[in-house]
């Protein structure tokens, strides 16, 4: 019960106290509470507190406190407790001591009276009579002390007053009785939290579990240690003094006085246990555990394991441990569950992200109330070690945690530990200690030993551990041969020849196994299987993955392989197969082994690839061609091989030798035929990060590949296509394939683009989606663009899935970076020049020329605001590493610094240029530019005609100066561009005065390195340490940003060109070419997947496949061609869009084949359904001024037209027999006085109405005049031609309905109007109206008021039912929505409603009918690409096409509505699909 709480709380009662009333004496061993309730595992997660008050009325004649003030004290000291708070929803258990009884009780009577209920009462009175001096007498007799409430348990203490409480040992037989009410309490607490809160935490457990990618509880590997240790082995361990200290320094954690060593020393955090392979490390490692867990510890644990990819990795170790953490702790679970609503994406492998939001952001910055204790076991088989000490760091000291590692004793971990500055106590696995836990695992064992009698065990035991040298493993060995032995002479044989060095071991072990030649075969597949797969592999996957290999099928499997292969494998109880230690592996795969069984990584991995392949492009995995009608999902049974071939393929594939061609030919056929399903089987997984992976490894391949060797045929453009595919594929459709992974083979090809892979081979299957009008020929690195009309982008920031943009108008747009969907619109009253996020909270700082304002990002309020002299000028803000202190640098050599918590200002900064060797001689000149480094808390400044100069910001100190190569003697120096430090030669410039562009730190704190661009072309990189330059490059640019895991350099110029490059070596990797503005600012997402560019009035989203790319093939073959292949650089030329040309209305033609569009530049044109394209240009509104508004009418063939002017135009329409279209002069031209926000043509088209912000206006199109003018004070309305009555007109205004004739515009309903039986309509506000086809049902949908905690809701009414004389109709159906689920309404077909939900899917409702539906249909999806910005705009024909204007395109969808995949609404009634803030639009659909 990891995850339940109970506290205990011990009142004394009078003249008692805290400690005495429970101890016996004064010696601290003998208070109960602390010393022995804590040691019993029943206990384990209780939390004890002992509650002390004056309860001493002797000194207090003339207190007027009674024993209620003390009962409310209680209470309130209860509630106020932090460590109860942060609990949750807690169970307590009050422990009171005569008087401590009565306060319990006033404080059940005032507040706990209504639910007595549920309070499980014990009573126990005393029995011995207590010496008063005078007399003997009971103090408390029995019906004083039992307060006779339902469900009171009595029993009695064979003890006088004061010793009902006191008790001498944990022996004593009336500690025993209370010992075993507590047991029954807890037993009691645990079985009602079990019915009643269980299954809410599994269901937190499993969200956590997903959205961390851990899939379930890591005690695999603790259940194989524990197995395999004894009772009595390790104690040498958790007896060491030291042990102790680093455990108690825990329970003595206190912020102000940490627990202190006897030499005054402060008790190091970590606690290292070194040994050589196969001491048992991992042994003592699982002992530990068992030991904190037996002394009522929280602890998490990880086993890095070098044969798991995974599990080896820094990031797969973070996200177990934050995992166990939130199992455990109410806090840390609910600030991660709280990372799960917000939707905030991390890349699962990267550390540093993990680190900074789950850790550094989070969990280590939460006051826990006792500590937490970490178990590390195998830290040497981490790939990546430093990295983990690198972390470990920058926890701060007061956080409680104790983390206990064990690895070889390696000098380079030692080193680390120095390096960091990490304390730690340091232990060694000596030879006697082993050699007694050796000699107890034997004794244990002792009856599989081929003795007769006690003695002649005694004696092999001792033979035994005299040969073993201390070694767990070679003990273990021997035991498992001496099992199959009968003689003496066998025995003695067996001793000799387990040769004490491993490898010699290992050596006779492979020579016995090849003695046998009918199991050399298997046994080498079962050895190439078991070292060189990904991860361990279950008895069943290894089983038929040796059936594909070497086509034999072992009978009687898990209890045979290990003898097959000499024991050098085993299987654990999680029925994998390992090798029986990591040494096994090393050696054979050890280059120049002469065995047999000698493993080639290369030619091994080649041969996996193979198998895995060949398996995935067979018969098993082919699908159907054809799909028609109703979604039904098919029986996927697999072979147990499949899975892993899946995920494993293109891991085996990049170690494979390149001088081996079956594998790409493989990969090609797979390709060409089962590739979908392949895709399939990962969305099926929930995680879709193997698609970027196996691209990842597939181009570093083909890189490494055309080194070496020419290409293949085709097949090596092929691979190359489909790899860039698997990479669009997850960032552009990963919502929707893990929504449906079987939309990969119907829906996903046919929008995909023309060139892509994917469309060519499975776009046209019969009875595919088709998809018209899209102009994308091939993948657009920019996925979209926001747009500011008559505003610039100044500004920008990202951090942990939010978007700033500041605003030349001072206002802040702030976004979902991962979905572009609005958060918060905050307002500088300025325009924005600085953003920047804080690191560990959710602050967003802003500056603009004379304010610095600092904002809650996910509330939207503001913190504080403070006045700066315009004369500043900021140049940079920054938070510093804890977000405790703003920085500003500003042109007038000083930071100015600000307190987070209040604004308060403090000490200013200076900062100046100097002479070189002459630190007393200083500059006062304004600076050019600075940049600051959280990472390494410096400031780095460029001056005009100067080096760069660098400053520590920790010391406040002049660092040094930085001139690049062939500047060193010039003077004065050359100086760095506004944007960007760095500087061009003066010695071949030396008339030209030379600045820095910009300059930027590396955030790698792995990389300390700074890049600067100079004006004169220069691009360089440098150390600011060592102030020595690293590499240069000839570019010239404005703008530079580092990606936020150091690997990439990005760059911008005035011509809005974009260049990435490696940031240590600036080789250029890509090139973006727009011939655009010219780049105000670059910044990149948390995941570095992706970066924003602000330029002229817009923002870029950009996402170049090249950042997704492999950055090392973590192969440790040792191929002479293994190296990492620099790849060629990549040239982008990207479309841009023609804004003016932007369509802002469009309806579609009655006969369904055509649509009329209107754009942003005032013109209107007629577009084809078949082919998406412009037929005929029809007319024009005034130049610029676009089209808001276009109604048409099938009845007299007239189009309307309103603009953003105010202006509408009706016009007859027709199509000559030719097919030429052609538009009559305007029958009426009108403006009106107020912006338009809705127009309605009567269905006979003799009427329109006008809709403009305070009035209505009905025009005759026969006479062109306006008969009336209806004039109202409305917030929000809509109008809608009666469904089933044409004469008549609906007003749907404050939850009520109006009816009107069309003939005259008079309300012929009453003046109340009819009432929808809405019961609160200020809670629900209308959003939009619409009908049926068949005009049986009118529709409504309302969305929530922000203020009210009100959900959007859809309701249906009868439309026979609103006539004239009706009061109030009642709505058939009501659907309440998510949040946000319904992004917008894309139309009406027959009698579905359609509509996008926020995750991009096209889905129905029926609103046609009689009763409330339990489902709703989902369709297809459009990519979020198209759709991620602006205003939305849907028409749906009487075909059934659906057409969607994405800028100056129209594309349309055919035949989507016949895939229906049928989903049910939850037991709430709500449509679960998706969340998020939806983008709105009021129009009315008929």
């Amino acid at each position: 019960m990891a995850n339940l709480t109970p506290f205990c709380i011990q009142v004394h009662g009078l003249r008692g106290g805290s400690r005495k009333t429970w101890s016996n004496s004064k010696d601290p061993a003998q208070f109960w509470p602390k010393e022995w309730l804590p040691s019993g595992t029943r206990f384990k997660h209780v939390r004890i507190h002992s509650y002390g008050y004056n309860s001493d009325w002797g000194e207090k004649k003339e207190s007027v406190l009674n024993i209620h003030d003390f009962g409310q004290a209680l209470l309130a000291d209860i509630h106020n407790s932090p460590d109860i708070r942060k609990n949750g929803d807690t169970s307590i258990v009050l422990i009171g001591h005569s008087m401590g009884g009565l306060v319990i009780k006033k404080a059940i009577n005032d507040e706990f009276r209504h639910v007595y209920q549920r309070i499980q009462l014990w009573s126990f009175f005393e029995t011995v009579k207590s010496h008063l001096g005078y007399a003997q007498e009971l103090i408390v007799e029995k019906d004083s002390a039992i307060l006779g409430l339902p469900g009171e348990h009595v029993q009695l203490v064979n003890a006088d007053h004061r010793h009902i409480c006191k008790f001498v040992n944990p022996s004593d037989p009336n500690y025993i009785i209370l010992h075993n009410a507590f047991i029954a309490v807890i037993d009691n607490i645990e079985t009602h939290w079990m019915f009643s809160r269980q299954d809410e935490h599994r269901t937190q457990m499993k969200l956590i579990s997903k959205y961390m990618s851990v899939p379930h509880w890591p005690e695999t590997e603790l259940i194989t240690v524990a197995d395999r240790k004894v009772d009595g082995s390790c104690i040498w361990l958790t007896d060491r003094a030291s042990f102790r200290d680093w455990v108690e320094g825990s329970e003595g954690y206190c912020e102000l006085d940490p627990l202190v060593m006897p030499d005054g020393s402060e008790v190091p955090r970590y606690f290292w246990l070194s040994g050589k392979p196969g001491t048992g490390k991992s042994t003592a490692a699982g002992h530990v555990i068992k030991y904190l867990e037996e002394c009522n510890c929280d602890y998490s644990f990880y086993f890095f394991k070098h044969s798991d990819r995974e599990s080896s990795n820094v990031a797969h170790l973070l996200r177990s441990l934050a995992y166990q953490m939130a199992n455990i702790n109410f806090e840390v679970r609910q600030a991660i569950l709280t990372m799960v609503r917000e939707d905030e994406c991390f890349n699962k492998d990267d550390y540093n992200t993990i680190w900074r939001m789950v850790f550094q952001t989070r969990i280590c910055r939460m006051k826990l109330q006792r500590p937490h204790y970490w178990v590390i076991d195998a830290l040497d088989e981490c790939n990546k070690y430093a990295i983990l000490f690198q972390l470990l760091s920058k926890i701060d000291k007061k956080f409680p945690l104790r983390v206990f590692l064990t690895s070889r004793p390696l000098p380079s971990i030692q080193r680390l530990f120095m390096h960091e500055k990490i304390p730690v106590l340091e232990e060694q696995i000596n030879t006697e200690e082993t050699l007694k836990d050796i000699e107890l695992f034997l004794q244990a064992n002792r009856h599989f030993l081929p003795v007769e009698d006690q003695l002649a065990c005694k004696n092999l035991i001792t033979q035994i551990l005299q040969k073993c040298n201390g070694c767990f493993l070679w003990a273990a060995v021997a035991l498992r041969k001496l099992e199959t032995i009968h003689s003496e002479e066998q025995i003695r044989d067996v001793l000799e020849n387990v040769p004490a060095e491993m490898d010699e071991l290992y050596t006779r072990i492979l020579e016995g196994v090849e003695a046998v030649p009918s199991n050399v075969e298997i046994a080498k597949s079962i050895f190439r299987w078991t070292v060189c797969a990904t991860r361990p592999l279950t008895t069943e996957e290894l089983k038929e993955a040796l059936r594909l290999d070497i086509n034999h099928v072992i009978l009687r499997f898990e209890s045979v392989i290990e003898s097959i292969c000499g024991h050098l494998i085993y299987i654990h109880d999680q029925s994998r197969v390992q090798t029986v230690h990591e040494t096994v592996r090393v050696f054979l795969s050890r280059p120049g082994l002469n065995s047999e069984f000698a493993i080639d990584r290369r030619k091994e991995h080649s041969r996996l690839a193979e198998v895995c392949l060949t398996y995935l492009s067979g018969k098993e995995l082919e699908i159907p061609r054809t799909r028609r009608g109703q979604a039904i999902a098919r029986p996927k049974k697999r072979s147990a091989f499949a899975s892993y071939a899946s995920f494993s393929f293109s891991e085996h594939l990049i170690n494979s030798s390149s001088a081996i061609d079956a594998p790409l030919i493989l990969l090609d056929l797979l390709l060409k035929s089962n590739v979908l399903t392949w895709i399939e089987s990962i969305a099926e997984s929930g995680d879709l990060s193997t698609l970027t992976q196996t691209a990842k490894n597939l181009k570093s391949c083909l890189d490494r590949r055309a080194k070496y060797r020419s290409p293949l045929g085709t097949e090596v453009q092929i691979v190359e296509a489909w790899a860039n595919d698997f990479i669009r594929l997850g960032a552009a459709f990963g919502r929707n394939l893990l929504a449906s992974p079987e939309s990969i083979h119907f829906l996903t090809p046919p929008i995909c683009p023309p060139h892509s892979a994917i469309y060519q081979s499975f776009a046209n299957y019969p009875r595919c989606l088709k998809v018209i009008g899209q102009s994308d020929e091939d993948w657009d690195d920019r996925l979209s663009c926001i747009n500011y009309s008559e505003k610039q982008a100044l500004s920008i920031a990202c951090r942990d899935g939010y978007l700033a943009i500041g605003l030349s108008d001072g206002n802040i747009m702030v976004y979902r970076s991962t979905t572009l969907e609005d958060e918060k619109k905050l307002n500088q009253g300025e325009p924005v020049r600085h953003l920047a996020f804080a690191t560990l909270n959710t602050f967003l700082a802003s500056s603009g020329p004379r304010k610095v304002l600092l904002w809650n990002t996910r509330t939207g309020v503001l913190i504080w605001a403070v006045d700066i002299r315009v004369q500043l000028q900021p140049m940079a803000l920054s938070f510093n590493d804890d977000d405790s202190i703003l920085m500003l640098a500003t042109k007038e050599n000083y930071i100015a610094s600000f307190q987070v918590a209040d604004g308060t200002k403090l000490e200013d900064c200076p900062f100046y240029d100097m002479l070189e060797n002459e630190e007393e001689t200083c500059y006062r000149r304004p600076p050019w530019n600075a940049q600051f480094s959280q990472e390494l808390n410096l400031l780095a400044v460029s001056y005009r005609n100067r080096p760069i100069t660098l400053w520590d910001l920790e010391t406040k100190t002049f660092l040094g100066q930085f001139q690049k190569n062939g500047s060193e003697d010039v003077y004065p120096a050359p100086q760095t561009n506004r944007r960007a430090l760095g500087s061009s030669e003066l010695c071949r410039h030396p008339q030209r005065a030379t600045y820095t562009h910009a300059h930027t730190f590396n955030p790698n704190p792995e990389l300390t390195l700074v890049a600067a661009a100079y004006n004169d072309g220069d691009l360089v990189i440098f150390d600011p340490w060592s102030l020595k330059q690293m590499a240069s490059f000839e570019i010239t640019v404005q703008v530079l940003v580092a990606s936020p895991d150091g690997r990439f350099l990005a760059t911008g110029d005035m011509h809005g060109m974009i260049h990435l490059f490696t940031f240590e070596t600036l080789r250029l990797m890509y090139r973006i070419t727009t011939y655009d503005y010219g780049i105000r600012d670059i910044v990149f997402t948390s995941n570095s997947h992706q970066f924003f560019d602000v330029r002229g009035d817009h923002c870029n989203v950009w996402e170049p496949s090249i950042l997704m790319q492999r950055d090392n093939l973590d192969d440790c073959s040792s191929e002479p061609y293994n190296e990492e292949i620099p790849p060629a650089t990549l040239l982008m030329d990207t479309k841009l869009w023609d804004d003016d040309r932007t369509i802002t209305a469009f309806t579609d033609h009655h006969g369904g084949d055509f649509f009329f569009c209107g754009r942003e530049d005032g013109s209107i044109a007629v577009y084809e359904s078949k082919t998406g394209k412009v037929l005929h240009e029809l007319c024009s509104h005034a130049k610029l001024v676009s089209i808001r508004f276009l109604c048409w009418n099938p009845h007299e063939g007239i189009l309307t037209c309103a603009d953003a002017s105010s202006r509408f135009t009706v016009r007859k329409v027709t199509r000559t027999t030719t097919g030429a279209w052609k538009a009559q002069n305007p029958i009426m031209d009108r403006r009106a006085s107020e912006a338009i926000v809705q127009i309605l043509g009567s269905p006979s088209g003799k009427q329109l109405l006008v809709s403009t912000t305070s009035y209505d206006e009905a025009w005759s199109l026969e006479s062109c005049r306006s008969d009336s003018n209806h004039v109202t004070q409305r917030v929000v309305w809509s109008w809608i031609n009666h469904p089933s009555s044409p004469d008549y007109l609906l007003l749907v205004q404050d939850s009520k309905i109006h009816v009107y004739e069309w003939s005259s515009f008079k309300r012929i309903s009453r003046a109340e109007g009819i009432a929808l039986g809405i019961s609160n309509p200020a809670e629900f506000p209308l959003e939009e109206v619409w009908s049926a086809r068949k005009g049986h049902n009118i529709c409504l949908r309302f969305s929530g008021a922000p203020e009210s905690d009100g959900w959007p809701e859809l309701q249906i009414w009868n439309a026979s039912q609103i006539r004239p004389d009706a009061v109030e109709v009642k709505s058939m159906a009501c659907y309440k929505m998510t949040a946000g689920a319904i992004k917008v309404i894309v139309g009406v077909y027959k009698s579905l409603l359609l509509f996008l939900d926020v995750n991009g899917w096209v889905c129905s409702i029926n609103v046609g009918g009689v009763r409330q539906e339990m489902s709703y249909n989902r369709h297809f999806f459009i990519p979020f690409t198209w759709h991620s910005v602006g205003e939305l705009l849907f028409r749906t024909t009487m075909k059934g096409t659906i057409a969607f204007a994405r800028r100056d395109q129209l594309v349309v969808f055919n035949g989507g509505i016949e895939f229906v995949e049928n989903v049910n609404f939850d037991c709430q009634n709500t449509l679960s699909v998706g969340s998020g803030a939806s983008q709105r639009r009021r129009s009315v659909y008929l």
